[in-house]
């Protein structure tokens, strides 16, 4: 992937549906978590908004990751701006550690608190919501899980 930054990319979110809300999938700090909505553009309150380049990653964060919490997210077709910083671990959901990873650049140095990113992975600067997508994980969702 090119790293020039600022280029418009078509790609997928993961989002948590809470009654009429849509929000990040994973972080749920309420200083931190971004509320959505579709064919608005949003930008991160800190840092960088986590998406996935095609369907099938998207998908299988949606049900690996949040299915395996109790959760399956809503997925999303989108357009968003590439950032040009795209490191290849993230942090822990932690607000403490989301801030100092993004404000001091704590990719360049990771430690044990950070993870690979989920594969697919892709930062955006900034991201507008399109539409809701059918996928294998939101098709086939336990009972009782949100979505």
């Amino acid at each position: 992937m090119s790293r020039t930054g600022g280029r418009l990319v078509r790609c997928y979110k993961v989002c948590r549906r809470e009654g009429n809300e849509l929000y990040s999938a994973i972080i749920d700090d309420d200083g931190l978590k971004i509320e959505y909505k579709i064919n608005t553009i949003v930008r991160p309150k800190v840092g960088k908004i986590f998406a996935f380049m095609n369907l099938t990653d998207a998908d299988r964060f949606n049900y690996r990751y949040l299915g395996s919490a109790g959760v399956i997210g809503v997925i999303f077709s989108c357009e968003g701006e590439y950032s040009k910083e795209q490191p290849n671990v993230t942090p822990n959901p932690r607000p403490d550690l989301i801030k100092s990873f993004w404000g001091k650049r704590l990719w360049e140095e990771p430690t044990w608190e950070f993870s690979p990113n989920p594969d697919g992975t892709i930062f955006l600067d900034n991201i507008k919501l399109l539409e809701e997508v059918q996928s294998w994980s939101t098709r086939h969702k336990k009972e009782g899980q949100n979505v």
